[in-house]
């Protein structure tokens, strides 16, 4: 296989060789464009006719991803096959790759994927699970401004899951440019944008890691009446993580359900998972973020203000 001009990247521990440009991953130095561990590169990929965002499995045991502007193919954990139309614009194309594309190629590779949002806090990472919409990125992004670094926006990459670790995914955080501004954040702009979408992709300025970071909690965010942190009854975790796995659509194959569910038990019986309750107001982000700080024995100076 012969690629045209490619690009050379970095993300969740992985070397990344792509013939579409990604400036949302991390630049990589170059040295593993004969044998990356993932190469993206454009081709030809069936349409199943599906919804818009669909995901299948063909005969051979590869996902196939159904968007409205691309079909996605996803091999072996190691090449995606991105076939766009014309007329679609490279930042939607773009979004397509670095997120659910990449996210069910690290669930080839034998990552346990949760729809989650990570953070480092400490010597080690938190994470933040949640439907969509249930707030993942705002609070990863309250405590970027606390000073906290992000190690991967609106998905967990988990290695391990008897003594887990997450693995930073690529420096770039997904938001309005109004959030920006009431964060008051430091980051890069966004580049070749789609004027008509409404959340992009900012560089962020803090290094990641380089090596996989422990994880020692998991928080399912849950709207309430007023902040906390409480356990999870363990007859509900299970099911909580299950949920919140980024290839939950899968779960209707019998030996990908089982292997899922032990999974999600030994992280369970490996790491605390609670819930975290909070008002959905930025006024009390400063709250939540003590919250989570005391329960890991963890104090940071900071000053997030209260911006409205």
């Amino acid at each position: 296989m012969t690629l045209r001009r490619t690009n050379s990247y970095e993300a969740f521990g992985l070397s990344v060789v792509s013939e579409i440009p990604l400036p949302e991953l991390a630049t990589g130095d170059g040295s593993s464009q004969d044998d990356p561990d993932v190469i993206v590169r454009r081709g030809s990929v069936q349409n199943n006719g599906g919804e818009n965002g669909a995901v299948s499995v063909t005969p051979e045991g590869d996902y196939r991803l159904t968007y409205e502007v691309a079909s996605v193919l996803i091999r072996d954990g190691r090449e995606i096959i991105v076939d766009s139309l014309d007329r679609a614009h490279g930042e939607i194309v773009r979004h397509v790759v670095v997120g659910p594309a990449f996210n069910h190629l690290l669930h080839q590779r034998g990552f346990f994927v949760l729809h989650a949002s990570a953070v480092e806090i400490g010597d080690g990472a938190v994470v933040f699970a949640g439907t969509s919409g249930q707030g993942k990125t705002t609070t990863a992004t309250a405590f970027l401004a606390a000073g906290h670094r992000v190690l991967s926006d609106d998905v967990a990459a988990i290695e391990r899951v008897d003594e887990p670790t997450v693995h930073s995914g690529f420096p770039s955080i997904k938001l309005e440019p109004a959030t920006v501004d009431r964060f008051g954040l430091s980051v890069d702009s966004p580049e070749n944008i789609c004027a008509s979408r409404d959340r992009h992709f900012y560089g962020l300025h803090h290094e990641q890691p380089v090596e996989a970071v422990p994880l020692r909690r998991i928080y399912l965010l849950e709207d309430a009446q007023r902040e906390e942190i409480a356990p999870a009854p363990a007859s509900e975790q299970v099911l909580e993580l299950i949920e919140n796995t980024y290839t939950v659509s899968l779960h209707q194959e019998s030996d990908y359900a089982r292997e899922n569910f032990t999974r999600a038990v030994s992280l369970a019986e490996s790491v605390p998972v609670k819930r975290l309750r909070r008002r959905r107001r930025l006024d009390v982000l400063s709250d939540v973020i003590d919250l989570v700080e005391d329960d890991l024995g963890v104090r940071t100076e900071r000053d997030i203000g209260e911006r409205p």
